[in-house]
């Protein structure tokens, strides 16, 4: 007899694992081994205690590994400026809860707490707030009514760009005001040097995909200033690093993604004995030796020998396999026909045939 178990949910890397049962649900008594391993998808082997009509039997338990949340970065803000409100899901399907509360007025980093329940770790993401800048400019010498003014600077000593108003004036004592509207500077002052540096474009990341499979391809521009070309052409068959190229005349330089491609793995399945006609047949397990969980086709028959079908649960980077199970017809034992004697007469012993397999 082959002892039969409950099957033991997947769980996730280090939570904690109930001991296993050492009577089988069809009775049998026994030991398993190896000891218990919450940290990888193990195969588990139970002996029956010796003196029973029972063979060893396995029992996988998925473990199940923790992922990091991914988010989008969140562009750099000035001081008091408006911040939405941070994604309670990460681009890799993670749900959460955010702290502290955002601020608008402070670098900040904010730590992303998974739900219970899901294989997650937390992570952070941090906005940086930049100060509001004055710009500044050199005094310009008192000059009599009338006197020639020299047209303003439209760039600040600390590198501030910008248009001045009102229009100049020879004549009276004027307050002049510069004002900015780049995109790159905080409140009402441009706060950068016009001369912008290098910037190198970033992207979000693209989740791994399996061989063969399509990719939702590359990410867009995050920050959304460059455009530009990626090379090579996309490839799903291995893993790749492309280059981002920006579009001449930008202030930015290539930037690389590398997308990963995880390679096919075909489950492996224990053998399963020949069997006579019309004997029970065991559920075929539906996690593999190298911990593939799936479905079979068609359904176990008992009256012939058939090839039976794996197909991986969606989400795994799987193909599927076959397994054929042998049936024996049963037999019917054949003899030679004993010619009649007369009443009293010696009778021959018929000769023992084994019967054909």
């Amino acid at each position: 007899m082959t002892p039969t178990f409950a099957a033991v949910a997947p769980i996730c890397s280090g939570a904690a694992l109930t001991a296993l049962p050492t009577t089988s649900t069809n009775g049998i008594t026994g030991t398993w081994a190896p000891a218990l391993d919450n940290t990888a998808t193990t195969t588990y082997t139970f002996t029956p205690t010796a003196g029973q009509c029972a063979v060893p039997s396995t029992l996988t338990i998925t473990v199940n590994p923790n992922v990091t949340p991914t988010f989008a970065a969140v562009a750099p803000i000035c001081s008091g400026a408006a911040l939405t409100a941070l994604p309670t899901t990460s681009t890799n399907g993670i749900t959460g809860t955010w702290a502290p509360a955002l601020n608008n007025t402070a670098t900040t980093t904010y730590t992303f707490t998974p739900t219970a329940g899901q294989c997650a770790v937390p992570s952070t993401l941090t906005i940086t707030v930049n100060p509001n800048v004055t710009p500044t400019f050199a005094a310009v010498a008192p000059i009599c009514s009338g006197a020639a003014l020299t047209a303003l600077p439209t760039t600040s000593t600390n590198g501030i760009t910008g248009t001045w108003a009102p229009a100049l004036n020879n004549t009276a004592t004027t307050n002049l005001y510069l004002h900015s509207n780049s995109r790159a500077v905080c409140c009402s002052f441009n706060i950068n040097d016009y001369r912008n540096p290098n910037v190198t474009p970033t992207f979000a990341a693209v989740a791994p995909i399996c061989f063969g499979r399509r990719s939702n391809g590359f990410a867009d521009n995050i920050n959304q200033w460059y455009t530009g070309t990626w090379a090579p052409a996309l490839n799903n068959t291995a893993t790749t690093t492309y280059t981002f190229t920006p579009t001449a005349g930008q202030c930015a330089v290539p930037s690389t993604l590398t997308i990963t491609v995880n390679p096919n793995v075909t489950p492996t399945l224990p053998a399963v004995a020949p069997i006579c006609s019309g004997a029970a047949l065991t559920a075929l397990p539906t996690t593999s030796t190298n911990g593939i969980t799936g479905t079979w086709a068609p359904a176990l028959n008992n009256t012939a020998t058939t090839t039976y079908t794996f197909t991986p649960t969606a989400g795994q980077c799987a193909v599927p396999s076959t397994l054929t199970i042998t049936v024996n017809p049963n037999v019917t034992p054949t003899f030679a026909a004993v010619a009649p004697i007369c009443s009293g007469a010696a009778l021959t012993l018929c000769r023992q045939h084994q019967p054909m397999v």
